[in-house]
């Protein structure tokens, strides 16, 4: 099954649990409760949470790493600590988390080859994670995307 029949079925099933995608030793986990993307995580350099949010300076590198630090302690998403702590709001975070599923999907839809797994599990801190994401808007988003960057390469290559 290719990524984007994995989030549609994952979506329209209403789908609880953990879809893991790997591929040349990048895993990328995503997380959904009733269909909705509630979290994910990649092993890829550029695609976690705490760069987009270093890269848009939504908070400083002591910060990054206190916040990351104390969620684990508490048990919670760090989404859910930066909220309740007033680093973001809710729509920043919402945000963030948006572009980097983009940012995710888009590269795992430029793989050739992969594995993937859904278990029907989630770990108990993601659930406590206060952002929901529509998987469908967030793949056509990605593909218009990954159509767009396919066409700038092949423009530069015909010149």
């Amino acid at each position: 099954m290719e990524l984007s029949e994995l989030l549609q079925w994952a979506e329209m099933g209403q789908k609880y649990g953990t879809l893991t995608v790997v591929s040349q030793e990048i895993y990328k986990h995503f997380f959904f409760q009733q269909g909705e993307l509630i979290y994910l995580c990649s092993r890829k350099r550029g695609e976690q949470l705490g760069e987009f949010l270093l890269a848009g300076n939504y908070l400083t590198r002591t910060q990054l790493s206190e916040a990351l630090k104390k969620s684990r302690e508490l048990g919670i998403t760090f989404v859910a600590y930066m909220i309740s702590n007033k680093f973001l709001s809710k729509d920043q975070a919402t945000q963030a988390m948006k572009n980097l599923a983009l940012t995710s999907i888009t590269d795992a839809l430029k793989w050739q080859t992969g594995l993937f797994e859904f278990m029907e599990e989630i770990p108990e801190s993601v659930l406590k994670g206060p952002i929901k994401l529509n998987a469908s808007q967030l793949l056509m988003l990605s593909a218009v995307q990954y159509d767009h960057e396919l066409l700038s390469t092949e423009s530069w290559h015909s010149r």
